[in-house]
């Protein structure tokens, strides 16, 4: 029984998306529903799969490669919010600048 634990924890850990959102710090309520969603159709799909208690070569190419596909909506959707983020923080810069720049010239009148 403990050997059939371990090896669901190394399958699970052996999942692309879960190790780049395990490296990251990310969770699934970091994402937007979409991907919510085909989060939980992974989960689903391997419980499935260790239902019986063994994961055959089949299911475990099904699982990997569904973990790819997420893996690369996960960087797709961190990437765009990183990316917005600093955008984000370049405008607030140069906004305050703008103010800063605009009060000087009001108080040199």
């Amino acid at each position: 029984m403990e050997s059939e634990k371990s090896s669901q924890w190394y399958i699970a850990d052996d999942m692309p998306h879960k190790e780049f959102m395990e490296e990251n710090g990310l969770d699934p309520k970091d994402f937007s529903d979409s991907l919510r969603e085909k989060l939980s159709l992974f989960d689903v799909e391997f419980a499935t799969a260790l239902n019986d208690g063994i994961v055959t070569e089949e299911e475990y190419t099904s699982l990997h490669s569904f973990s790819s596909e997420l893996e690369r909506l996960i960087r797709k959707e961190w990437e765009a919010k990183k990316e917005s983020s600093q955008t984000g923080a370049v405008v607030a810069v140069l906004i305050g600048l703008g103010a800063i720049i605009g009060l000087g010239k009001i108080f040199k009148s």
